[in-house]
């Protein structure tokens, strides 16, 4: 199993089926995915920012990956609020 399908496993199904019942579980799962993702991205921050200008090749390597996932996941929520305008 990857981790996405352990945690997702825990967490439980987050999407809507239109079903009152099972929705209303779904946004609680959905809530606490959220939070979870919230959390994990505050440590992928934590590297972007606190490894910023070493000079060892293994945290400047760090450093940039977590700048680099932090870009390429601000630019799929500016599309997608991109998107939603039209």
């Amino acid at each position: 199993m990857t981790n996405t399908e352990i945690v997702m496993k825990l967490i439980g199904n987050v999407k809507p089926i239109g079903e009152t019942n099972y929705d209303k579980a779904a946004k609680n799962n959905l809530i606490e995915l959220c939070q979870l993702i919230e959390d994990l991205t505050s440590k992928v921050f934590d590297v972007a920012i606190d490894c910023r200008g070493y000079q060892e090749h293994s945290i400047k390597m760090c450093q940039e990956y977590a700048k680099t996932f932090l870009l390429n996941q601000a630019n799929n929520v500016k599309e997608y609020l991109q998107d939603e305008q039209h």
